[in-house]
C-alpha cells in the first residue's frame, strides 16, 4: 500500500516535528516504501513541503556532505568530488 501526503505529515507529527524544536534530517528516502505520486521530484518535495508546514519559521538541518569517497583510495578534490 502507498503512503501519502498526508501520512508524510502525520508521521512527522508524530515523532514530534513542529515549530519549536531544531529538526536535523539524515535519511536515506528510498527505505520508506511506495509513495502514491512518485513522479519526478514530486517526492523530494512533498517531504520538504511537509516539513516546511510542520515546521514554519523553524530550523531545518540537512547534510550536506559527500559520502561517495567514503571505503576508496581516491583523495579529496574540491573541484571534482561530487
Amino acid at each position: 500500500m502507498a503512503f501519502g501526503y498526508q501520512d508524510l505529515l502525520r508521521a512527522y507529527r508524530s515523532i514530534g516535528v513542529d515549530g519549536q524544536r531544531v529538526v536535523a534530517l539524515n535519511t536515506d528516502l528510498r527505505w520508506l516504501g511506495p509513495y502514491e505520486n512518485m513522479t519526478g521530484q514530486t517526492y523530494l518535495q512533498d517531504h520538504l513541503r511537509a516539513l516546511k508546514e510542520l515546521i514554519g519559521d523553524g530550523t531545518l538541518v540537512v547534510l550536506t556532505a559527500s559520502t561517495n569517497l567514503c571505503n576508496t583510495d581516491q583523495p579529496f578534490d574540491i573541484e571534482c568530488t561530487p
